[in-house]
């Protein structure tokens, strides 16, 4: 119960990998407030692959993260939007007195060549997943500065190191996440905040298994044929775990991580990205 006190926002907490974090950090004993955008307040552009659950989903995560024995709140999110993330904020605050741990899980993206991309479509991914961080870090900040104390966790992506055809927009998000994780650990430092970079590869997750059906269809084959290739590329032939990020950004989190700051950590399975 390392985290026994803490209080912990989470976005994209109601699935995938954001669930599992969330999970993660209330079984170490943090409070936790998730936020998501569901399929009823977000609209989806064409081409679009985004994984958004149903409101059941958000509250039926916020159950599960309070039969950990901790306070939790789940709250409908959209990360592009500055003032619903000033909200989100507020609300934790208001219901927690404090915030001292964020983690920027929301993300989408889509596939698409640059020479005839949708412009809507670069904003949106670019929105979602570097904007998105912007607004929410920018929100929990101030908290985490006036109680000197912080942990700032971002879910990049192995995209954010390489490169990866049809998917420029969302390589380029990922990369500027993994930039503001290092300007900011050089901004916040002195006031012991710690912020890191999350970097997966494929996931097992709603999201990447539809990501991965957009990719077969793509290229005319079987999507659990894609499936198969993509796991005996990596020296472990297997797809990670959501549950392994989750554990990650728990021990990010506590605080014995406290002297690592500004890095951008590699889950691939022992692929050398």
């Amino acid at each position: 119960m390392r985290l026994k006190g803490r209080v912990a926002a989470v976005t994209g907490g109601a699935s995938g990998m954001g669930r599992a974090i969330a999970l993660a950090l209330a079984e170490d004993g943090a409070d936790v407030a998730i936020g998501s955008l569901t399929r009823d307040r977000g609209s989806v552009l064409p081409g679009e692959i985004v994984n958004l659950p149903v409101p059941d989903e958000l509250e039926k995560t916020r159950r599960e993260i309070a039969a950990s024995g901790v306070r939790a709140v789940a709250m409908p999110l959209d990360v592009t939007i500055a003032s619903e993330t000033q909200q989100f904020v507020a609300r934790i605050v208001e219901d927690f007195g404090r915030c001292d741990i964020l983690v920027n899980a929301a993300g989408m993206t889509c596939e698409q060549l640059i020479v005839d991309h949708d412009d809507g479509l670069w904003q949106r991914v670019i929105a979602v997943n570097l904007t998105g961080t912007y607004y929410c870090t920018k929100a929990a900040l101030p908290h985490m500065i006036r109680n000197r104390w912080g942990r700032i966790i971002n879910i990049s992506s192995t995209a954010g190191n390489v490169g990866g055809a049809r998917n420029g927009a969302y390589c380029a998000a990922k990369a500027g996440v993994l930039g503001l994780t290092r300007a900011l650990a050089l901004e916040v430092g002195e006031y012991n905040v710690t912020v890191n970079a999350i970097c997966p590869s494929w996931v097992d997750t709603g999201f990447g298994k539809m990501w991965i059906e957009t990719i077969a269809k793509n290229e005319g084959v079987d999507t659990q044929a894609k499936m198969r290739e993509i796991e005996k590329s990596y020296p472990q032939r297997r797809i990670i775990s959501p549950g392994e990020i989750g554990h990650l950004a728990r021990f990010l989190a506590q605080e014995e991580s406290g002297g690592l700051s500004g890095q951008d950590i590699t889950v691939s399975g022992g692929q050398l990205w």
